[in-house]
């Protein structure tokens, strides 16, 4: 059985558009897992606006004092660290969408591990994670709080303080 030349053209003509309407496809999936991440990020990005007028001009004192003093913190204290807070979890999540949407190219859980070691190396961050981690599991088939909790819980609760002590010796 011979094939004309015809037919040769207008198969080789189908596998082409079948292709390329494959091809579109592919792109336009791409494009809408781009458009949601985007839309994450916004949305992220209003609400770390609500989130920061929770916090004062004096925060970096706040902060410092969850780290040496935490039982002396006052109510509006641990507002504003609350909001710090949620902030770090939110770009946790941000950074696990991207990741998800193909736009970050290094695995969320690099972040998740040096945002472990900045943010969560106090006894206070302990226990907001230990409180609110609550809240999450709620929303979550569990993984993403197992996760979190394996880079949380290992950090010890006096690593700041020794940041901050090592860092003052070094302006000697």
């Amino acid at each position: 059985m011979s094939l004309s030349t015809r037919d040769v053209v207008e198969t080789t003509g189908l596998i082409s558009v079948v292709a390329g309407l494959l091809l579109v496809a592919y792109q336009i999936n791409q494009a809408t897992d781009i458009a949601s991440a985007q839309a994450r990020a916004d949305y992220s990005a209003g609400w770390r606006a609500v989130d920061g007028t929770r916090q004062s001009e004096n925060f970096a004192q706040v902060l410092a004092k969850s780290i040496y003093t935490p039982n002396e913190l006052t109510p509006s204290e641990i507002l504003e660290l609350d909001a710090y807070y949620i902030g770090v979890m939110d770009q946790i999540e941000s950074a696990k969408a991207n990741w998800e949407a193909g736009i970050r190219t290094s695995h969320w859980q690099i972040s998740l591990d040096n945002i472990a070691l900045l943010y969560f190396g106090n006894e206070f961050s302990h226990a907001w994670w230990g409180i609110t981690r609550e809240a999450y599991l709620a929303r979550d088939d569990g993984q993403f709080v197992a996760t979190l909790d394996a880079a949380i819980n290992p950090v010890e609760t006096d690593r700041q303080k020794k940041v901050i002590e090592a860092l003052q010796k070094t302006k000697d």
